[in-house]
């Protein structure tokens, strides 16, 4: 199959307070139709469709927590402190991930996640300062869209040997 994803759908409670996370935190354009709709420019030939959900009409699906939307950045510190200082709830600093990212995740609108990463670099790369954090934690539980559960938002294992 030839396909390309062109549109995601992003379905709120609150497109306007949808569009202005994406706008003011995360700099991305965005066109706001109307209250019930609004697109998002995530890629040049990519947009998150905003659409407006109210809870009692929802389906089973879209009441499913876990939407994850992955960022790779330049620099996790940087893009941190950026979105930091434009208003975003951090939910986990910068770590280093078993599968060699640095990645940070941060509150979305309606239980949306975002991860902001980047991969490890063998020089100059922006790992935290002194050896890797020991429990490797594993972040499987987010986003709950991939089978984990929604209440729990961390696991910490012993490292690999």
């Amino acid at each position: 199959m030839d396909a390309a994803v062109t549109h995601i759908d992003l379905p709120v409670a609150d497109v306007c307070a949808g569009a202005h996370f994406f706008r003011r935190v995360l700099a991305f354009p965005v066109h706001l139709h109307d209250g019930d709709h609004a697109d998002v420019v995530l890629a040049p030939h990519l947009v998150g469709h905003l659409r407006r959900v109210p809870p009692h009409r929802a389906t089973e699906a879209e009441r499913q927590a876990g939407t994850l939307i992955e960022l790779q950045v330049p620099s996790v510190r940087e893009a941190v402190d950026e979105v930091r200082r434009r208003g975003a709830t951090v939910l986990i600093d910068p770590v280093i991930t078993e599968w060699d990212t640095i990645s940070a995740f941060v509150a979305g609108p309606d239980d949306m996640v975002i991860e902001l990463y980047a991969p490890c670099r063998a020089v100059g790369d922006d790992r935290p300062t002194g050896p890797p954090p020991r429990p490797v934690r594993h972040l499987g539980t987010v986003p709950a869209a991939h089978g984990a559960p929604a209440e729990e938002t961390l696991q910490e294992e012993p490292a690999p040997r």
